[in-house]
């Protein structure tokens, strides 16, 4: 199924894609080894521009941050990191273990289960999805839906490439 666009000029960010009908792309997004180099020295969001540029080009999608830097900002914080035209395509953040839902399954996989946490509460749970991150291990072995940043250099190139294919075939 086709991603429709949710809304004029959004951009995506963290990596967990989701579509379904009319609801477009979800992307899960880490900041520290994705949106810069961990540890980043002077480099601090260097790679957010490439990121932005693959979100203007697939208006459907929306983000959700999943990154630890969720629990230091508040939300207006957050969103002043982002270009002024992606902001409104930021739609949440993935709950801490300490907000899980009885249902939720923690376990060895942290991100992800924070990711899945968010699908559950915002009825997606079904839905596709991609998670861009640097911490494989937070993540069940060879998840399918992972690609996988090297913290050291974050989103370059090759991860950029990965990611745009991954939107082309995205629910088809």
């Amino acid at each position: 199924m086709d991603a429709v666009a949710v809304g004029a000029g959004c951009a995506e960010f963290y990596v967990f894609l989701i579509t379904y009908g009319t609801w477009g792309v979800i992307l899960f997004l880490d900041f520290d080894g994705v949106l810069h180099p961990e540890p980043p020295g002077s480099r601090l969001f260097c790679n957010l521009p490439r990121l932005e540029a693959v979100l203007r080009d697939h208006p459907s999608i929306e983000v959700v941050i999943s990154s630890t830097w969720r629990e230091r900002l508040g939300w207006n914080e957050i969103l002043e990191l982002f270009s002024a035209d992606i902001r409104s395509c930021i739609i949440g953040y993935t709950p801490h273990h300490n907000e899980f839902s009885s249902q939720a399954e923690i376990g060895r996989y942290p991100r992800e289960s924070e990711c899945r946490e968010w699908l559950r509460n915002n009825d997606r749970y079904d839905l596709d999805w991609i998670a861009l991150d640097d911490r494989p291990w937070w993540f069940r072995p060879f998840c399918q839906h992972l690609i996988i940043c090297q913290h050291s250099i974050g989103f370059d190139a090759e991860v950029e490439a990965k990611l745009r294919e991954r939107l082309v075939h995205v629910g088809r």
